[in-house]
């Protein structure tokens, strides 16, 4: 169905490239750095964006690099409940 060129709609997008308007980001609290300090912080924060009535945006157009765990460690470790 050619979705991979398509610019579409998401319940979420990743993290490692997320443009959002400061003020938005700011009137929804930002990314949950409490509960979830490494892994799915991205997660719930665009559904609280889409929760507020925006939209979270996937487009085929941006071009880059993403060195996943580069700066921030690990997703499976003790301290993210993997045992």
């Amino acid at each position: 169905m050619a979705r991979a060129i398509c610019i579409q709609s998401f319940s979420a997008v990743t993290g490692a490239c997320l443009l959002i308007r400061k003020s938005i980001y700011e009137s929804l609290g930002g990314l949950n750095e409490v509960d979830l300090q490494i892994a799915f912080n991205d997660v719930d924060f665009c559904i609280r964006v889409r929760d507020a009535g925006y939209r979270n945006i996937w487009t085929p157009y941006a071009e880059l690099y993403h060195h996943e765990s580069a700066t921030r460690g690990a997703d499976d470790t003790p301290q993210n409940g993997y045992v």
